[in-house]
């Protein structure tokens, strides 16, 4: 286990936990904003615009978070910009490439539904990714 302390440069450690903390916090007020915003009728846009402002600034601050990536990509998906999802969605599997290797079921149990998965594989560059990552796991030596 290791310490903030044994850590050569602690401060910028501590910067470092401090942006994934805020990054997560962002991501929950998005996913927030988001379920406000699939049941709302006038104010849609504006709730999806927010939610979209907060994970970007959550990227900016942890872009290997993959979550928020796919969270990206399902706002992107509801405002109709599907060029924009499919940056968000390849950006998730580039900080983790074992998405493609999970089960369906699995997926979905992650917040990543087929039904996303597949309006994402209509995006060429991001289907030419995906079919370019490994579909099942990789042994362990």
């Amino acid at each position: 286990q290791m310490c903030i302390r044994d850590s050569p440069s602690p401060i910028h450690e501590l910067g470092r936990l401090l942006d994934i903390r805020l990054a997560q916090r962002d991501n929950n007020a998005a996913v927030g904003l988001l379920t406000r915003a699939w049941s709302a009728g006038d104010g849609q846009a504006e709730l999806l615009a927010e939610s979209a402002a907060l994970l970007e600034r959550a990227v900016q601050r942890h872009p290997h978070d993959d979550h928020s990536w796919w969270t990206l990509a399902k706002v992107r998906l509801a405002q109709r910009k599907a060029d924009s999802a499919a940056v968000a969605a390849s950006r998730a599997l580039q900080a983790n490439p074992s998405w493609r290797s999970l089960p369906p079921a699995t997926r979905q149990a992650l917040g990543v539904p087929s039904e996303l998965m597949a309006e994402l594989l209509e995006n060429a560059s991001f289907r030419r990714l995906w079919n370019s990552l490994p579909a099942t796991p990789h042994a362990s030596p």
